[in-house]
């Protein structure tokens, strides 16, 4: 019985230390890499500890910039996302056991990849303590980020002054990443001119990269030059968040300037209104002749068959 349980603890030691010796490498320990944005260029340090339990030599890494097929194979269809700038390959004489040693690239994005994390492979070689060269692949992952660019412009639909007017603001969003939690609020006391109708705040949500969104506010314009401004608060592709103040000049013409413009019809209204009196008087009169020649007549036959009365009594 006891050399039973013996057999069976040995077992576990042995099974222990194949699993211990099996997850022994060089692995990556950290990766300390400088903001990467489209077509730009950023360091990229690789730290690789040395996780058996013997010094290792020759240590080189290499970073891998082709693509891969679904079965390991380059992919030369692929485009290349990311490139060197410089050697794509570093090297340390030695590392020892336990111990840890960084690895130095500078690199670039291309102009045309989209902002987000991708995989980037690498190998690397060393010599073990069987004087053997051995090579090992793996992965780390990089991240590109986005700059944020925005564009605005502000349109009114009736620059007339004491009239309502909608005041819409536009956000066009011309950078590489998508911003969220896009809010607008009128800014009343950086505003000038202008009593706001509606409420003075519009959610709009996400916008897209190469998208737009707008906000519309009701308003009176009180005077000629008004101006309005708005508070924008996002979230931009890195989760940061932002908050822009913009101003812009309005336009306020007076009704007859705006008339000119062709901003405001002039109204047919008096001249309907005159023509429609006009038509009311002539009818009256018209009617009073008539009423008028018709008591005329009335009385002028009263008198001839007065007339024929009396030669009759005669």
């Amino acid at each position: 019985m006891t050399h039973k349980l013996l057999t069976i603890i040995l077992g576990i030691v042995l099974s222990l230390s194949f699993i211990s010796f099996a997850s022994a490498a060089l692995i990556v320990e950290n990766i300390n890499q400088g903001k990467l944005y489209p077509g730009s260029e950023a360091s990229l340090d690789v730290k690789i500890k040395n996780d058996f339990n013997y010094d290792v030599e020759d240590v080189k890494l290499t970073l891998i910039f082709n693509q891969l097929t679904s079965t390991g194979a380059v992919d030369f269809s692929k485009p290349v996302l990311f490139s060197s700038v410089g050697s794509s390959q570093d090297s340390q004489d030695s590392i020892d056991e336990d111990d840890s040693e960084t690895f130095s690239f500078d690199i670039k994005a291309s102009n045309s990849i989209e902002p987000g994390d991708y995989s980037l492979l690498y190998t690397i070689e060393y010599t073990n303590n069987n004087d053997t060269k051995v090579t090992e692949t793996g992965s780390i992952t990089l991240v590109v980020n986005s700059k944020t660019s925005l564009d605005f412009s502000v349109k009114q639909e009736m620059p007339v002054i004491d009239n309502k007017d909608k005041i819409t603001f536009k956000i066009i969003n011309k950078g590489f990443g998508e911003i969220k939690f896009v809010s607008v609020d009128l800014n009343e006391a950086g505003s000038n001119g202008l009593s706001l109708l509606s409420e003075d705040k519009v959610y709009i949500g996400s916008i897209a990269s190469d998208d737009s969104d707008t906000a519309s506010f009701d308003a009176i314009l009180n005077k000629e030059n008004p101006s309005v401004s708005f508070i924008v608060t996002y979230k931009d592709f890195e989760n940061n968040d932002k908050t822009q103040t913009l101003s812009f000049d309005l336009k306020a013409y007076s009704r007859e300037k705006a008339i000119q413009l062709g901003i405001v019809k002039k109204s047919n209204a008096p001249v309907i209104i005159g023509v429609v009196v006009l038509v009311v008087v002539v009818w009256l009169i018209v009617r009073a002749v008539r009423k008028a020649r018709k008591r005329k007549a009335n009385n002028l036959k009263r008198m001839n068959n007065s007339g024929m009365k009396e030669v009759r009594r005669v």
